[in-house]
């Protein structure tokens, strides 16, 4: 099913290092959201992850990978999970995202009291 948000896949590239990923991400997203290809600014950023994702290649501190939507209005439930499964559809991110030492993914609200958390080894296979 296409979405507003399937774009979010081509802004993950040049996985070298995590830094460089988040940095990408950030740029694209915010392309995105001045040419109005997207209905809000998404900022990635690190997070600790969720202790129970760990594998074997996760980073030892900030192991999960944080998309916030840096909205006044927060986005639904429904607009959140969308976001998340845009990574999550792409079995290629996914792998990269966990050789880089991530093994979760978040999608949170701006006041972050709403939000979802994916297993990343879940969806790689």
């Amino acid at each position: 099913m296409e979405t507003v948000w399937s774009c979010i896949p081509s802004w993950i590239h040049d996985g070298k290092n995590r830094k460089n990923v988040v940095k990408n991400f950030n740029d694209a997203a915010k392309d995105a959201y001045i040419k109005g290809g997207v209905p809000c600014l998404l900022k990635c950023c690190f997070s600790r992850g969720n202790k129970t994702y760990k594998h074997s290649t996760s980073s030892w501190f900030y192991s999960g990978i944080r998309i916030l939507a840096m909205v006044n209005d927060n986005l639904s439930d429904e607009e959140l999970n969308r976001i998340g499964l845009s990574f999550l559809s792409n079995k290629e991110i996914v792998r990269m995202l966990i050789t880089l030492g991530w093994d979760t993914l978040e999608v949170i609200n701006y006041t972050g009291d709403v939000g979802f958390q994916w297993k990343l080894t879940n969806y790689s296979k």
